[in-house]
């Protein structure tokens, strides 16, 4: 028998969505360390340009003072040094937001600065390399030998108190339009992370079904696997193993919850023959009539199963007294008299019913099934008898023959 399995494809659905679990998970993992270095790249940008604003207003302060110092009749190189310090750190500040480069951090360590992007402002980083051209020429030229005139320094001044306030203002717009730009990717950046977060629990919840539906697949094969093992394939009732179970299960159990269990062991009279005569093809449709007939003269709280061959076993429940099977085992064997119909021709066989009733006892399901056969080859030996029904003794596994009626106090039998 081939079993088939309706989630064939649960392995590799289970591999694929696990391998995409990692897939998101890796990526959020991503976007969160990009985000974070997209956040401190930003937040180094954002410093570098307050920097500037500080250093515009250096360079003013220093030139004022070197103007004070050149009228008062002195050198003013503390002045001067500074002023030259700030143009050199602006100066190079600024190239790196125009090309990308190398700019001096807060700390005094050289570190890399990215070129201004268009979207983080990089039109007002030419705007302020505009105005810082000339403004920065003049400032450096104070510092080449002969300096410059009172005349020109006095200008000078003057230029520089008007630059400094269009480059704070240009510093300012910069620092506003790169925060802007870090909060823009941020977003952008978290509402992947959010997406991605998403998919994965998406597939996740995928693969937990996937899962389910594997494990569920299993327990199906399990349960088809157990229900090969435990059913005979011709009748499809329950065969040795499953039989031996359901007695034991119901063995298990106080009498006085189940009441008491007659086990019939059953076995056909004449069946070789018909397999010798008509062949085994004609023996298992004879079987499976039989199957049929039996089933019908049970009760519905009653169980049969085929143990081997022409060998049945039938499990009756909730049997208060012993005389109340008598109707059942006759019916047993009432059921083959009328003869079987193999391919057209009749075919007649027998039964012989060999039953124990049981009620408080520690014998198990084998022993009784095989006292049941014992009983049942009894009747296989005695003339013109069908069926016979012994009780157990309770607490041992000996025989001892049941009376149907108070007249009957030895082997009480059926006849044919």
């Amino acid at each position: 028998m081939i079993v088939s399995n309706p989630n064939s494809t649960g392995n590799r659905v289970v591999a694929i969505s696990a391998v995409l679990f990692l897939v998101f998970d890796a990526t959020v993992l991503g976007i969160g360390y990009w985000m974070a270095r997209q956040i401190a790249d930003d937040a180094v940008t954002i410093n570098l340009a307050g920097r500037q604003r500080m250093l515009s207003q250096r360079m003013v302060k220093a030139l004022l003072q070197f103007d004070i110092a050149r009228r008062e009749g002195r050198v003013g190189n503390a002045a001067l040094r500074e002023l030259r310090e700030s143009v050199e750190l602006f100066d190079t500040t600024l190239a790196a937001f125009a090309h990308g480069g190398n700019a001096i951090a807060g700390d005094g360590q050289p570190m890399y600065q990215a070129a201004v992007t268009s979207e983080q402002g990089a039109d007002l980083v030419l705007e302020t390399l505009r105005v810082w051209s000339p403004y920065g020429r003049a400032l450096r030229a104070l510092g080449r030998p002969g300096g410059v005139s009172t005349e020109v320094l006095a200008g000078l001044v003057g230029d520089a108190q008007r630059t400094n306030l269009v480059l704070l203002d240009l510093a300012n717009r910069l620092t506003s339009r790169v925060e802007d730009a870090s909060r823009g990717k941020t977003d952008k950046l978290r509402r992947l992370q959010v997406l991605a977060f998403v998919l994965a629990l998406l597939n996740f919840t995928v693969m937990l079904h996937a899962v389910w539906r594997r494990m569920r697949g299993l327990r199906w094969r399990h349960d088809q696997m157990q229900r090969i093992v435990r059913r005979d394939a011709l009748t499809g009732l329950p065969n040795r193993v499953g039989l031996l179970e359901m007695l034991q299960s119901e063995l298990s159990q106080p009498c006085s919850e189940r009441g008491g269990l007659v086990v019939g062991f059953l076995d056909l009279d004449g069946f070789k023959q018909v397999n010798d005569r008509h062949g085994h093809a004609a023996g298992d449709e004879v079987l499976r009539q039989v199957t049929g007939r039996l089933r019908g003269r049970l009760r519905h709280t009653d169980l049969i199963g085929r143990i081997g061959g022409d060998e049945f076993v039938v499990l009756l429940h909730q049997v208060a007294a012993p005389e109340q099977v008598k109707p059942v085992l006759e019916g047993l064997v009432g059921a083959m008299r009328e003869p079987f119909d193999v391919a057209g021709e009749p075919v007649t066989v027998g039964l012989s019913v060999g039953a124990v009733h049981v009620c408080d006892s520690d014998v198990s399901a084998e022993q009784l099934v095989h006292l049941a056969d014992q009983t049942m080859y009894r009747v296989k030996h005695a003339d013109g008898v069908c069926w016979l029904l012994v009780g157990l003794q309770p607490g041992t596994g000996q025989l001892a023959d049941v009376a149907l009626s108070s007249q009957l106090q030895t082997v009480i039998a059926g006849d044919c």
